[in-house]
């Protein structure tokens, strides 16, 4: 211990730039580091890199109030001309997404095999660019070069010598030029051989010598290891009751596969839903992939059943199917019940179109559930999904629960770094990293050349009631009554906010007290779907002649958007021919600034 003492204090000499080192208490949360680089980066040889790569244990030596993360890929170059370069990977990708506030840079060790060091007077070029493409990320980070370390042997056509005159003074020269720190990991760990078993990858205490020496330019100070911080990993947060296999069989085998994803508006925009298209054509290269995207903002389990044959089934077979509903549902204001139903009616919906359909649930993260989860209750609308999951074997990923624990575990934060329920760039990240894992778990194994896809039985109904067969009808097909009138081509004149397929559609419209609509419907369970805009009325309606009830239309977000809403008002029915009856009442709602009731669909569960 005490000759390893003087040893990290002989190495220090070798660190340049120290005396500029980076206050934590300067930024609003945690100083995000990004580790950019090959195999050594990675961890490759370490048999837990997850704890034990350089990155790893650098992000314990600083501490709560950094975040470091690991973007290393093994074999590549910093060539854009060379065999592997890292300019290809996802994981470049995804450390610009990372917005990081630091980036560490460790290139060049691969660049020296005979195949890429003949473009070796593009390497200076290269390495500037990549420096400039992170100098604009709107994060303005700090960047940091580092010498590459000593290769103890000619492997896999890696050169010492071309590191020493070649890589090495382009690193020294792009840092004079662009003002950079450079750290000098080549002669801090010169003349220790032992610590690299296979002579290229350092091993665990290698790795943690590289982390001290980087630790120590980046904070100033004497790093300390942390006792037990562990990273968190996704795999804890995977409810793994299907492997996929079907899906991958038929990717595999067919060369053919058809993807949906169904939610609210998290799914809808662009992010965690494009990067698992992106992952599943590169993981199956030669499949053609049909991707069915129907998120729609708002929208949780109950719309979800009824529009499931529209938004989905009607493009024909479906492989598999990402599911989510758990913020909505809550916002929605469904009842416990009514959260079964829903997302029953679509696990089952979804099997009985095809038996061999695999279903991912997935839960996202709002406030109320990190909230729940810090007083040590599983959210409402988790619980109730789970019940679905685990009553038909399908596979779920809690990333409620793992984007609290990790911002508990101050890895990032919610205000800064997830910024809200619609995630951020690097929110929709960590949820993609989590299913990513996800899936290459689900995917690790082979297809094997006779194997069969596998028919999901079928089990007892969790509710006798639920949407299993819903059905949306188009308002205008109902015969209007007194007060109501068909526009063709609907649009607000409010100049407030709308959704697709609520806009420019036709609507059966009512804006005063009115006379009594008639929908005759065959199935067990009924309801509407409006545009409840800031002029929202209220409804009273009744089935079958039983008493009539009241239905406020206007919601907490109608000043500002014709929000697509669906109330049920009827379910658990007996099965059969029914009758809804609906009226505008001349009351309102007190926020309201009128009495309108346009209705898009009827729902039924037929």
């Amino acid at each position: 211990m005490k000759y390893f003492s003087l040893l990290f204090l002989a190495v220090l000499h070798y660190v340049a730039g120290y005396t500029q080192p980076i206050d934590p208490s300067n930024f609003p949360s945690p100083v995000k580091v990004a580790c950019i680089g090959n195999s050594i980066t990675f961890g490759s040889g370490i048999p837990d890199r997850s704890r034990d790569s350089y990155p790893a244990q650098l992000g314990r030596m600083l501490g709560g109030k950094w975040i470091v993360r690991n973007f290393g890929v093994g074999g590549r170059t910093m060539l854009k001309k060379g065999d592997f370069p890292y300019w290809n990977e996802e994981a470049w990708t995804q450390a610009k997404a990372f917005l990081p506030d630091v980036v560490i840079i460790k290139l060049g060790t691969n660049d020296t095999k005979p195949q890429n060091w003949k473009y070796s007077k593009e390497f200076l070029a290269d390495s500037r660019s990549m420096v400039m493409e992170l100098k604009m990320l709107s994060s303005h980070p700090k960047i940091y070069l580092c010498k590459p370390v000593p290769a103890y042997a000619s492997r896999w056509g890696i050169s010492d010598s071309i590191i020493v005159h070649g890589v090495i003074p382009a690193v020294e020269q792009l840092a004079k030029e662009e003002n950079l720190q450079v750290i000098d990991l080549y002669n801090a760990l010169s003349g220790m051989a032992s610590l690299f078993p296979d002579q290229i990858h350092p091993n665990a205490e290698g790795a943690g010598l590289m982390a001290k020496v980087i630790a120590r330019q980046l904070s100033g100070r004497e790093p300390e290891v942390a006792k037990s911080l562990a990273p968190l990993e996704s795999k804890n947060y995977h409810n793994y009751r299907s492997n996929l296999h079907n899906a991958q069989i038929v990717f595999e085998r067919e060369k053919k596969g058809r993807v949906a994803f169904l939610g609210g508006s998290i799914t809808q925009g662009s992010g965690w839903r494009d990067s698992i298209c992106a992952y599943l054509q590169k993981r199956f290269p030669d499949t053609q992939f049909d991707f069915i995207a129907a998120g729609i903002g708002s929208m949780g389990s109950t719309p979800g059943a009824f529009r499931f044959e529209r938004d989905v089934l009607a493009r024909g077979k479906v492989d598999l199917l990402f599911e989510e509903a758990a913020v909505n549902d809550r916002t929605n204001g469904f009842t416990n019940e009514t959260q079964v139903l829903g997302m029953e009616g679509i696990v089952r919906h979804a099997r009985e179109s095809n038996p061999a359909m695999e279903v991912v649930l997935m839960h996202f993260v709002d406030p109320d559930k990190m909230a729940d989860y810090r007083e040590g209750i599983v959210p409402v609308e988790i619980q109730n999904h789970e019940k679905v999951a685990a009553h038909y074997g399908i596979s779920s990923i809690n990333l409620a629960k793992e984007v609290t624990d990790r911002i508990d575990n101050g890895e990032f934060s919610w205000e800064k770094d997830f910024k809200n329920l619609h995630p951020s760039p690097f929110g929709h990240h960590i949820y993609y990293q989590s299913m990513k894992s996800f899936l290459d778990f689900c995917w690790s194994g082979f297809v094997v050349s006779d194997v069969k896809l596998t028919a999901y039985p079928l089990p007892e109904k969790l509710a006798a009631g639920c949407y299993d067969k819903g059905k949306l009808i188009p308002a205008v097909q109902v015969k209007p009554a007194k007060g109501w009138k068909v526009i063709s081509l609907w649009k607000p004149s409010d100049k407030t906010g709308t959704r697709a397929d609520f806009t420019n559609v036709p609507m059966l419209v009512a804006e005063t007290r009115t006379g009594i609509l008639n929908f005759a419907f065959e199935g067990n369970a009924v309801g509407i779907a409006v545009a409840a805009g800031q002029d929202a009325g209220t409804v009273e309606y009744r089935i079958d002649r039983k008493p009539w009830q009241k239905q406020d239309l206007y919601t907490a977000w109608s000043a500002s958007l014709h929000l697509p809403w669906f109330y049920t008002m009827g379910y658990n029915l007996k099965y059969g021919k029914h009758k809804l009856q609906i009226r505008v009442l001349a009351e309102n709602n007190p926020q309201s600034k009128g009495r309108a009731c346009r209705i898009r669909y009827f729902y039924v569960n037929e």
